[in-house]
């Protein structure tokens, strides 16, 4: 069971991750409208660039159910002790607790079951509620990456390419790669441009400068 257990997990965090990186790079194509049919990705790029928008939520993730799991510990702890001592302060423990699902003891099992029943709705319903505010918060930092994108390229604050010699310099903006091809935005024709990964020569912005 515990194998399923963790084939499932596994799965969840695998659908998760492609699902953030197409919701963040949806926003960014629909800004620049670029056509995602040509600038497909494989597999592994769109789970490895999942992984790289939830880095700091991986983190905080482990750190928030070790903090939570002991503040449960020690609300078990220290409100068996001042139940035996003061009545009234018993009750607000007990309210506490019940807050952060702290379960008392000598429960009745039909009513446990049912509880249990509650609790995985809750989770269900909230692990949906998080899943689709995290899709918008990905797709509108996709949109917001595309649009700091096109100000740098009015600014003339662009990453170019040039496919040969005789290619004028800072002309292309490149935009975007995919598994296997490329599109750069002409800044004299206003207009995508889409190529094959093979024979263009990449500048960085800080090395445009040097060569002005």
């Amino acid at each position: 069971m515990r194998l399923l257990d963790s084939a499932i997990a596994l799965a969840m965090i695998t659908a998760y991750l492609f699902c953030a990186s197409t919701a963040y790079v949806h926003g960014y194509f629909n800004t620049l409208s670029l056509d995602s049919d040509v600038l497909d990705r494989n597999f592994h790029q769109v789970l490895y660039h999942g992984m790289i928008l939830n880095l700091t939520y991986l983190f905080l993730l482990p750190l928030f159910f070790f903090v939570y799991n002991n503040i449960k510990k020690q609300s078990a702890q220290f409100s068996s002790k001042a139940a035996k001592n003061n009545f009234g302060l018993a009750k607000k423990i007990v309210k506490c607790q019940q807050f952060l699902k702290v379960r008392p003891i000598n429960r009745n099992l039909i009513i446990q079951s049912y509880q249990k029943k509650e609790k995985h709705s809750r989770i269900v319903f909230l692990i949906f509620i998080v899943f689709i505010i995290s899709m918008y918060s990905f797709e509108s930092s996709g949109k917001n990456s595309a649009s700091e994108k096109l100000d740098n390229i009015k600014n003339n604050k662009f990453n170019s390419i040039r496919f040969n010699l005789s290619t004028p310099r800072n002309q292309y903006a490149l935009l975007f790669c995919g598994s296997r091809n490329c599109v750069a935005y002409d800044t004299k024709n206003n207009e995508n441009f889409y190529f094959q990964q093979k024979d263009f020569r990449y500048k960085k912005h800080s090395e445009n400068k040097l060569i002005k």
